[in-house]
């Protein structure tokens, strides 16, 4: 039987030909690129927004160190008598320094400073831990590239923006300096406590002799200042000096720059300070360093607190020293006579003066 609907078959799709899906494949793809091409845009456009935010400092203070040193005076000795300063830095290269002072510092600061790129990951991880446990960023573990950025072109804050600062910088100079030139510039630049900066000037502020001149023992001693000048000031706090001093001579025998013998002698051996102070010597010789002042600021009409200068003087401490006891004890004397003489306690004391001609 016929019906009087046809059946119809349902016509199968035109087939797209290789042209058409080659073109658009090829859109997909340059969609895809130009998609990865803007989201990378979008990021560096937002990481150099974000660096122009943090102000990096410029380098230049490090490429071209020139701190603020002290001025001395000397006398007829070679003896450091006086010193003019608004930052007490004597600068030295790493050829007067002994050869253990050096290795001291990178035992107890950065045992892989010349294995590091300035920044020491490890330690930077094992500090974050620490934080994290403590629940406070008490814990460093910066490097002495670390520490140099943070000295010359940072404020000490302890925040992670800063932190991240420091890092970069520590990166680029080292990328800039050697690391002798970092070594040099970190030993100059670290304040040591005692008014310190670097290792001469805390050399004579403690132990009252250039660094060239110091032992084992007394390396150690200054190599374990910079973490807590005022917490470990052999002066204030003894036992924590010693502590730490032996902490430093430990890690440097870890290290192989020293045996355990030495480093147990020298922890054993005996550390003399500095007793007197500045005011005993401007008592003494107060006079004559003014005039001395005066003359080089005439002469040469400069800053001594930040020239650095070394002025050398005919002044024989010795002598002024006895010379200052005796004039002491003579108008003490005198007091004492004239007051007897005229029975009045409140006498005014006498002016004394002494010439001595060789």
């Amino acid at each position: 039987m016929s019906s009087d609907n046809p059946i119809t078959a349902e016509q199968p799709p035109a087939p797209v030909s290789k042209k058409s899906r080659k073109i658009r494949t090829e859109k997909h793809i340059i969609g895809f690129l130009l998609a990865i091409c803007l989201v990378l845009s979008l990021f560096l456009g937002a990481l150099l927004m974000f660096l122009v935010t943090l102000e990096i400092p410029n380098l230049s203070t490090v490429s071209h160190y020139r701190p603020k040193q002290a001025s001395l005076i000397y006398d007829r000795h070679g003896r450091i008598v006086d010193r003019i300063f608004t930052e007490n830095r004597t600068v030295i290269p790493l050829s007067a320094m002994p050869d253990l002072l050096p290795k001291a510092f990178i035992a107890a600061e950065d045992n892989r400073f010349f294995d590091h790129a300035g920044l020491d990951f490890f330690s930077v991880l094992r500090a974050a831990i620490v934080n994290l446990r403590r629940g406070e960023k008490g814990q460093g573990g910066s490097t002495i590239t670390q520490q140099v950025a943070r000295s010359l072109l940072l404020t000490p804050e302890k925040t992670y923006i800063r932190k991240f600062k420091e890092a970069i910088l520590a990166w680029r100079i080292d990328t800039l300096l050697s690391k002798k030139e970092i070594l040099y510039i970190y030993l100059n630049q670290i304040y040591l406590g005692a008014g310190a900066h670097g290792v001469e000037a805390a050399s004579q502020a403690y132990f009252k002799k250039r660094a060239n001149e110091l032992t084992l023992g007394e390396m150690a001693m200054l190599a374990g200042l910079p973490q807590a000048p005022s917490k470990y000031s052999p002066h204030a706090y003894p036992k924590r000096a010693a502590a730490r001093q032996m902490y430093v001579l430990n890690r440097m025998a870890a290290a192989g720059y020293i045996t355990a013998e030495q480093a147990r002698e020298a922890y054993q051996g005996r550390i003399t300070y500095r007793s007197s102070s500045a005011a005993d010597h401007l008592a003494e010789n107060g006079y004559y360093y003014e005039v001395v002042r005066k003359e080089v600021r005439r002469r040469l009409d400069i800053p001594l607190e930040t020239a650095g200068l070394r002025i050398y003087t005919p002044l024989d401490s010795g002598m002024q020293r006895r010379a200052a006891l005796a004039v002491r004890e003579g108008a003490q004397d005198a007091l004492a006579r004239v007051g007897k003489k005229s029975g009045d306690k409140a006498t005014r004391h006498p002016q004394a003066a002494l010439v001595s001609i060789e």
